[in-house]
C-alpha cells in the first residue's frame, strides 16, 4: 500500500478481538475495547498508533524521529507532525495480537497517568476531522457525574436516581461498543465489561483534571526538558 501511494507516510493496523495471552477478564476487557474503536474507524485518518505500523525511511528523514524523552503521549505528538505532511491509513488488513494489562489497580494506574497528558497533546489532535478516539466525551461526562452524584446518596437517599439515571447515559454513550461486547462474551460478560469501562472512565476524567492543574500550575509539566539526541541529529543535518 505504501509503494504505491507516496502520499501515504503510515500504515498501521487493529488489534485482535481475542489477547494474545489470556490472563482474564481485566485483559478481554482492554482487548475488546481496543479492537472495537479501532476497527470502526478503519480508513484514512489524521491519527497513527506505532504498536502494528510501518513507516518508510523517507517519511521518517522528512518528519523526524520520535520524541524518545515524551511518556504515553509519544504516538499522538508524531501523529501531530506526520499529519501534516503525508496521509495515515489505518487498515484492518493488518492484525495483531497483543498482550494488554491484566492487573486492575494497574491498568486504572496507567490510563490515569496518560490522561493527565490529554489537555497537552492529545486535546488538540483530536479535534481534527478524522482523528482517533478511544473514549467518547459523553462516556467521560458520565463517568465523572456518576462518581460526584454518589455521595448524594448519603446526604439524600431520594437522590439516588441521579447516579442511577448518569449510570444509565453512561452505558448508553457508546451502544456499537456495547452491542459488540454482547456479541462476542455475552450479557453477563457485558455488565462486567460496562462496570470496568466506568471505571477506566472515571480514571481518564480525573486524570485530565489533574493534568490541567498541573500544567498550569507547570508550564514544563509533561514536555521534555531537552531534545531527543536522535531529533536534534535529524534537525543539524536537514
Amino acid at each position: 500500500m505504501i509503494a504505491e501511494d507516496p502520499q501515504l507516510g503510515c500504515v498501521h493496523g487493529i488489534i485482535a478481538p481475542e489477547p494474545l495471552i489470556d490472563d482474564g477478564p481485566v485483559e478481554w476487557y482492554r482487548t475488546l475495547h481496543a479492537h472495537h474503536w479501532r476497527k470502526r474507524a478503519v480508513g484514512r485518518t489524521p491519527t497513527a498508533y506505532f504498536a502494528v505500523a510501518a513507516v518508510p525511511r523517507r517519511v521518517i528523514d522528512e518528519v523526524g524521529w520520535f520524541d524518545e524523552r515524551l511518556r504515553d503521549s509519544e504516538d499522538v505528538e508524531y501523529s501531530e507532525r506526520l499529519c501534516q505532511r503525508f496521509d495515515i491509513l489505518l487498515t484492518d488488513r493488518v492484525v495483531a495480537y497483543h498482550d494488554e494489562e491484566h492487573l486492575l489497580g494497574r491498568m486504572l494506574g496507567e490510563q490515569f497517568r496518560r490522561a493527565q497528558l490529554l489537555i497537552l497533546f492529545a486535546a488538540a489532535h483530536r479535534s481534527r476531522p478524522g482523528a482517533l478516539r478511544a473514549n467518547s466525551g459523553l462516556g467521560i461526562a458520565t463517568a465523572l457525574l456518576t462518581l460526584a452524584s454518589l455521595p448524594l446518596c448519603c446526604w439524600m437517599p431520594v437522590l439516588s436516581v441521579v447516579p442511577a439515571l448518569s449510570v444509565a447515559a453512561f452505558a448508553l454513550a457508546d451502544t456499537g461498543l456495547a452491542r459488540f461486547v454482547r456479541r462476542r462474551r455475552g450479557v453477563m460478560f457485558l455488565l462486567y465489561f460496562l462496570a470496568i469501562h466506568l471505571l477506566v472512565n472515571v480514571a481518564i476524567g480525573v486524570g485530565a483534571a489533574v493534568g490541567l492543574f498541573r500544567s498550569m500550575a507547570d508550564r514544563d509539566f509533561g514536555r521534555p526538558s531537552t531534545r531527543s539526541a536522535q531529533e536534534t541529529q535529524w534537525n543539524a543535518g536537514s
